[in-house]
């Protein structure tokens, strides 16, 4: 049998994880992009403002840091597509999604069912670690048959932000550790509201 201390997680909150600052950011109106994709090659900060049909994919940056600053958007991939609205994809530095304090922000999937199991839900990370940070609100939709609203290879991390899930799998699914601290969550979804399936 295990004992209770056996599932404890180890880990450490750095001064990234609570980073809600903006300076250094890299704008993006979403509301002016003419492509359904907008693709991040460098690490650095982004704050994102606007509406946008299409996907935030952070393409490479390996091993280093890359930071999301949400400011308002909402965001909803074009239905033939199926993409995530922010996919991670197999990279393995510092990712941190900041939800601006007194912003909303609506992200979708495209509502099309997912090529790849892993990316099925609203924002993925395919490898890395995740941080979710800022006073903002989070409203995640997860439309397509097998979505999930938050799906995290390893770690997800998430401190003082306000998160609304519907989604047709789970709300939140990491496979390593899941841990919440001052923050308030409400989950819709037809299976688990937060998942982790790391073997004890």
């Amino acid at each position: 049998d295990l004992d209770e201390e056996d599932y404890i997680p180890s880990f450490t909150i750095d001064s990234d994880s609570l980073d809600t600052s903006e300076e250094t950011a890299t704008i993006v109106n979403l509301s002016n992009l003419t492509t359904t994709q907008y693709t991040i090659t460098k690490s650095g900060k982004y704050l994102f403002t606007g509406n946008y049909n299409g996907s935030i994919v952070v393409e490479s940056c390996k091993e280093e840091k890359v930071h999301i600053i949400l400011n308002g958007v909402n965001i909803t991939p074009s239905n033939t597509s199926s993409l995530p609205a922010i996919l991670f994809k197999k990279t393995t530095g510092k990712r941190i999604i900041t939800v601006k304090e007194n912003t909303t922000n609506t992200l979708k999937d495209g509502g099309k069912d997912f090529g790849e199991d892993f990316d099925e839900a609203v924002i993925c990370s395919r490898r890395s670690s995740l941080t979710i940070n800022g006073k903002g609100t989070l409203n995640l939709e997860g439309v397509a048959s097998h979505s999930s609203g938050i799906k995290v290879k390893q770690e997800l991390k998430i401190f003082n932000t306000n998160i609304n899930i519907t989604a047709k799998n789970n709300g939140i699914k990491a496979d390593d550790l899941v841990y919440i601290k001052d923050a308030n969550i409400i989950v819709d979804a037809i299976n688990d509201g937060i998942k982790t399936s790391k073997d004890p």
